[in-house]
C-alpha cells in the first residue's frame, strides 16, 4: 500500500510498510566484523558469529543476495569452514560421522555410488571390466548353469 498523500515513501519501492531494519551500511558493518571474526583460527562455524551478534543465522542467505560485500565474506567463511572440517576429519580430531553430516548438509557434498548393469543399453560397461570376447572378467560366471 502506498504512503498517504503528501507523505514521503516508506521504502525504496515507494510502497508503505515498515522500513528495513538492516540497511546496506549495517550489513556492511556486519561484513567487516565477520571478516575480523574469521581471522581467529578458533572461529570457523559462522552460525556462532550470528549467535554472538544476536541475529538470526537465516539472515546470512538474505544478506548474501542483497549485498556483494557480505556475499564475498560469506564465501570465504564457507571455504574456511569446509577446509577446517575436512582437515580435522583427516587427523581424526573431529568425529567423522558429524563431519560427513556437516559437509553433506552445509556444503552440498554428496556421497555418490555408481552401479553399472551389464544389460542396460544406455550405460555401457567400461572396457576394463570386459575382456576381448565380450564376457565379463571373473566378476560373474558367464558359463550357463547345468
Amino acid at each position: 500500500m502506498p504512503a498517504p498523500k503528501g507523505h514521503a515513501p516508506y521504502n525504496v519501492n515507494g510502497e508503505g510498510g515498515r522500513p528495513p531494519v538492516y540497511t546496506k551500511e549495517i550489513i556492511e558493518k556486519y561484513a567487516d566484523e565477520f571478516e575480523i571474526w574469521l581471522d581467529d583460527p578458533e572461529n570457523f562455524w559462522f552460525k556462532d558469529f550470528a549467535i554472538l551478534k544476536k541475529f538470526n543465522p537465516d539472515l546470512f542467505g538474505v544478506w548474501e543476495k542483497d549485498n556483494l560485500r557480505f556475499a564475498g565474506v560469506l564465501r570465504q567463511a564457507r571455504l574456511k569452514q569446509e577446509s577446517k572440517l575436512f582437515k580435522c576429519s583427516l587427523t581424526n580430531s573431529y568425529n567423522a560421522s558429524m563431519v560427513k553430516f556437516a559437509l553433506n548438509v552445509h556444503h552440498n557434498w554428496i556421497e555418490k555410488k555408481q552401479v553399472v548393469h551389464s544389460n542396460d543399453p544406455n550405460t555401457p560397461v567400461p572396457d576394463w571390466i570386459m575382456n576381448t570376447e565380450g564376457k565379463s572378467k571373473d566378476l560373474v560366471n558367464d558359463e550357463p548353469k547345468s
